[in-house]
């Protein structure tokens, strides 16, 4: 679960003597908490898939999204990852025991640290017994181009995981990405995404990372979809996930529970 940028002051960094992380690690983590955004087909708006999205209850800033944290530890950051990790999992293998969710999906972003230590992640898919093709571990272009992430990715791979890249385009090295790795997830970065239904360079460059993705064998998920002209136009150009405000936010587990039960 990656955690990389919004500045948050601790003791150490600031002196403002805030409650830091390794503190709300080292007291339980009461406060960390998973919230699940759903990834749905656009045809039929049944959920397919929901990402993970870890959350620290600061007891000043608020709910705080890890994935938007910096000036923490990597080390930190890895241990509330690991944390929340085994919960998601779990939460996940109970969802699919629901009637007619036993395809359902986790969608994860993994970190750099998080990245070099594929063991550990696996290790907890099979302690509680969600099948590897269940999961999508999502890393950014970025990352990809670190020493050992490709080997890494592989080991994924290998095991069964499905991997997706993350805010396409907005990285170095796209198309060298697709080509070296078995992506079966392409994210389409919501910058994207935005300008759908009005912008006629962004509908290009969408239309064509469809078909490449189809091409490929993978599927095309557009993020951040916010308003109806981009629901139209992606179902119109047979775009075929999507996530965002518009479809669903995120939410805790008992409401996505209710979720599952109610939409098909």
């Amino acid at each position: 679960m990656p955690l990389t940028r919004t500045q948050l002051p601790t003791p150490r960094a600031s002196g403002s003597g805030l409650p830091d992380l390794g503190a709300e690690l080292a007291c339980g983590g009461d406060a960390l908490s998973v919230r699940y955004q759903p990834q749905v087909e656009l045809v039929t708006g049944r959920v397919t898939a929901v990402e993970a999205v870890p959350y620290w209850q600061h007891p000043e800033h608020g709910e705080l999204a890890l994935g938007d944290l910096t000036g923490v530890e990597p080390a930190l950051l890895a241990a509330a990852g690991e944390q929340l990790l085994a919960r998601a999992v779990g939460q996940v293998v109970a969802w699919r025991a629901l009637p007619g969710r036993s395809d359902l999906q986790l969608s994860l972003g993994l970190s750099d640290v998080e990245l070099r230590r594929p063991e550990r992640l696996l290790s907890v898919l099979h302690g509680a017994g969600l099948p590897a093709h269940a999961l999508v571990v999502g890393v950014l272009e970025d990352v990809v181009s670190h020493k050992g992430a490709v080997a890494a990715l592989e080991a994924f791979v290998s095991a069964g995981v499905q991997l997706a890249l993350d805010r396409f385009g907005t990285g170095a090295a796209s198309l060298h990405h697709l080509r070296a790795l078995p992506v079966s997830v392409l994210r389409v970065d919501a910058s994207f995404v935005a300008g759908l239904g009005s912008n006629p360079r962004d509908e290009a460059i969408v239309r064509a990372l469809t078909a490449l993705t189809a091409d490929l064998g993978a599927r095309c998920l557009a993020d951040g979809v916010a308003v109806d002209r981009q629901l139209a136009w992606l179902v119109d150009n047979e775009v075929p996930l999507g996530q965002g405000p518009l479809l669903h936010r995120s939410r805790s587990a008992p409401d996505l529970t209710a979720l599952l039960r109610e939409v098909g």
